[in-house]
């Protein structure tokens, strides 16, 4: 069990030091909304995070699906990513004190569906836990250990270094100015923009 836990832990400590798409986003909603908006943004990634491998775990991955849906899926998660990085990019909002905007609790479920959805819809994401799956399930299959235990531990290790991620641009939000912080989140947004239009390049090169 012990090991099991470790093995978890070191997973989740990896992918919390790999800055893609989703990272940067979670930059920019704790620079727009703050550090709450940031974790519940967070809470959405887990979710979705949880329901991919849940589904892959228990069955998804067997099915074998063909080719040609693996591709249309992957063109439409990279098309996303495209068209959110553009809305960012060009968006005429101006970023304000999150202390003078008026939270709700609608700002929160928002913030929520906004981490899932743009982390479900991330093909690498699938990719990546189906890679996580596999790997510590052959792990697992001599000893008497339930891999379940170590794809939670990387969970919960994920879930925390996040929360850590939206404590430190909090931090850094309020070190800079609301021009700065304006320039920041238009960056983020070509970010996930060339994320996006690399990985579609990519797709449809094959």
């Amino acid at each position: 069990m012990k090991d099991a836990i470790i093995s978890g832990i070191g997973i989740g400590i990896t992918i919390s030091f790999l800055f893609g798409p989703v990272f940067f986003s979670l930059l920019q909603t704790n620079i727009q909304y703050g550090f709450t908006s940031g974790i519940f943004f967070s809470t959405g990634v887990c979710l979705s995070d949880f329901l991919v491998s849940f589904l892959l775990f228990f069955g998804l991955s067997k099915f074998s699906p063909s080719f040609q849906l693996a591709n249309v899926i992957s063109v439409a998660g990279a098309t996303f990513l495209i068209i959110f990085g553009i809305v960012t990019v060009i968006g005429k909002y101006k970023i304000k004190n999150p202390l003078q905007n008026t939270i709700t609790k609608s700002t929160y479920i928002k913030q929520t569906l906004k981490g899932f959805t743009l982390n479900i819809a991330h093909p690498g994401v699938w990719i990546f836990w189906l890679s996580v799956i596999s790997i510590v399930g052959m792990s697992h299959e001599t000893k008497k250990e339930f891999p379940q235990l170590t794809i939670l531990s990387c969970f919960l290790t994920i879930y925390l270094f996040d929360i850590l991620k939206s404590a430190l641009a909090n931090f850094i939000r309020k070190k800079l100015t609301y021009e700065i912080l304006g320039a920041v989140n238009k960056a983020i947004g070509f970010i996930i923009f060339t994320t996006g239009l690399i990985m579609l390049f990519k797709l449809l090169s094959k």
